[in-house]
């Protein structure tokens, strides 16, 4: 039991806020948003991209680096329907054992006008980990080394659900959203249940400048917490743009950006900073760079650790 909880501890989906690019605030229909996504009419393939990245610890003997690598497809189903969805696979390697998890994401966004959308999300996951035992040395001299043998392989599914609007009047955008999951549910089924809305202010009304505010409600098997998460969002030219915010959590298995990032882990994340720097370099062809911090604390021993994450993608409009 002692290992399914550490095992708990470290595993969790690092998917990065790509989404943030992929879903465009509305504005009237006579203007052109400048980072809006060119969506077309029915197009079955409309958007592709790609992702890869790290998240370094600062504690590599107890805490690993965790790679991450991703593939996403957009779908113009009509003029008001899409849908995008993505894959997602990360691996670990500690010294206890080693976590593999693959997850899909659904994202179905209906635009009801050009103030007003919908949007519904699915989202999979499956974690797979091998478990190593200590086993105490023999008493003996010279003394052996303590060894490591195969324990017990793991496998848990997860799903999350939410659905949220968005809705412009002015300057101001509100977006509502509520969440169902049962995550981590390998010994003890844990739910979670997340409800707010986050306020954003577009300051000259075209994109090019946007304060945000959200504030969540969170239980996890009960245990309640308030989510907070200051935001901006500046447009430095036709081609370049910056996003930057902060996550306060003081919790676990809570998620962010419609269920784009879930951490699902027994591990505390305290708070998270946020950097993104999107590049237009070529037509319809957009790089974007991804810096993360994370403060977290140890399920099992309580020892603060962190991540300093590094994301590169790439995503083409066809």
């Amino acid at each position: 039991m002692r290992n399914s909880i550490i095992i708990f501890s470290i595993i969790f989906v690092c998917k990065v806020q790509a989404q943030s690019f992929l879903n465009a605030n509305y504005l009237s229909e006579n203007s052109k948003p400048i980072h809006e996504f060119r969506l077309g009419k029915t197009n079955l393939f409309n958007q592709i991209y790609m992702e890869s990245g790290v998240k370094f610890s600062n504690q590599t003997d107890t805490v690993g680096n965790l790679t991450s690598n991703q593939i996403g497809i957009q779908h113009q189903l009509s003029n008001k329907l899409q849908l995008f969805h993505a894959y997602n696979y990360i691996s670990q390697n500690v010294w206890w054992g080693t976590i593999a998890q693959h997850s899909y994401y659904a994202n179905f966004e209906y635009k009801k006008s050009a103030l007003l959308k919908f949007n519904g999300v699915i989202s999979f996951l499956n974690s797979n980990t091998k478990i190593f035992q200590e086993l105490p040395a023999p008493i003996v001299f010279p003394p052996m080394q303590t060894t490591l043998i195969p324990a017990e392989y793991i496998s848990s599914n997860n799903i999350f659900l939410l659905g949220s609007s968005t809705y412009k009047w002015k300057h101001f955008i509100i977006k509502p959203c509520f969440a169902y999951s049962q995550l981590n549910n390998l010994k003890v089924k844990q739910t979670q249940f997340q409800s707010g809305a986050e306020l954003l202010f577009d300051v000259k009304n075209n994109e090019a400048l946007i304060f945000g505010l959200g504030v969540y409600h969170f239980s996890n098997n009960n245990l309640l917490s308030t989510l907070i998460k200051p935001s901006v969002s500046f447009i430095i030219n036709d081609e370049l743009s910056i996003n930057a915010d902060y996550f306060y959590a003081n919790a676990r298995n809570f998620s962010d950006q419609d269920g784009y990032i879930i951490y699902n882990s027994v591990d505390k994340t305290f708070d998270r900073i946020n950097f993104i720097l999107k590049y237009e370099f070529a037509n319809n062809i957009f790089m974007y760079i991804i810096y993360q911090n994370e403060h977290k604390q140890d399920y099992k021993t309580n020892n603060n650790y962190s991540f300093n994450s590094l994301f590169l993608g790439i995503k083409y409009n066809l």
